[in-house]
Parts: structure tokens; sequence; C-alpha cells
């Protein structure tokens, strides 16, 4: 009989099963004649690698669903892995964005400060325009009623 390859955690089995072999050794010294032993060590031997290859392929079909039950998890890590860069990129455009609203809100104030210093600048210039304007009228005023009183006073 061939014993199989040795796979993955196999190894560790067969090498159990030896030991439960020599374990049994001792028992079968106790057969009647050396074609006893021998047959029943054959058959220890066979139902032992039996039990071993059982194991063994259990442990292989475990593997195998393990394999498969990892590939919907596998797919989840990359979604989550393809999320988490949407996200960072999408925190990046936020940022960005941020920051340019915050640099126009800084421009919008600043421009709002000229043009309320211009606005007060304009109305000072506007009262003294007014003055310039009252004070010129006055003047004119006067003129004209010296003009006149002079006139009423030295007819021509």
């Amino acid at each position: 009989m061939c014993l199989p390859k040795p796979r993955n955690g196999s190894h560790l089995i067969i090498l159990a099963g030896l030991l439960l072999l020599l374990l049994l050794l001792p028992v079968s010294l106790q057969a009647d004649t050396p074609l006893g032993e021998l047959e029943q060590i054959l058959t220890n031997y066979e139902r032992i690698t039996k039990n071993l290859q059982i194991d063994f392929d259990s442990v292989k079909k475990n593997s195998q669903d393990l394999q498969v039950s990892m590939i919907p998890i596998q797919n989840s890590i990359e979604l989550l892995q393809k999320n988490s860069q949407e996200r960072e990129l999408r925190l990046q455009r936020l940022e960005t964005l941020s920051t340019q609203d915050k640099e126009t809100l800084m421009s919008s104030v600043s421009t709002l400060k000229d043009l309320q210093t211009g606005y007060t600048d304009m109305v000072r210039s506007l009262k003294i325009s007014r003055i310039k304007t009252d004070i010129a009228i006055a003047t004119t005023i006067l003129v004209i009623v010296a003009s006149f009183t002079y006139f009423l006073t030295n007819p021509p």
C-alpha cells in the first residue's frame, strides 16, 4: 500500500498514526504466530492509514471551505479600501474648497473694508463740497446784495 504524500498539516497526523502503531506493537506481539503478528500489524497499519486519510481529506475540505468563505471577506476588504480612498479624495477636495472659500471670504472682507473707507471718504468729501457750495452761494448772494445796494445808493 502506498502512503499519501504529506501535505499541509498531514505529516503530523501520519506521525501520530505511527506513534499509535508503536503503542499497539506490544499488543500485537502477543499474537500466536509471526504471520498472525504481521497480519495484525498490517491490519492496524491499514486502519490507521485509512483514518489518517479520512482526517487529511476532512482537513483539506475544511481548508477549501475556509478559502471559499474568505472570498466575500476579501471582497468586503477591497470595497472598504476603495470607499476609504474615495472618502480621502472627497476630504482633500473639501479641504481645497474650504481653503478657496476662506480666501474668497478674506478677499470679500478686504473689499468691504475698502468700500466702507471709500464711502466714508465720499461722505466727508460731500460734506466739504456742501460747505463750499453753501459758502459760494452765500458769497454770491452777498455780492448780488452788495452790488444791488451799490447800484441803489449810487445810480449811474
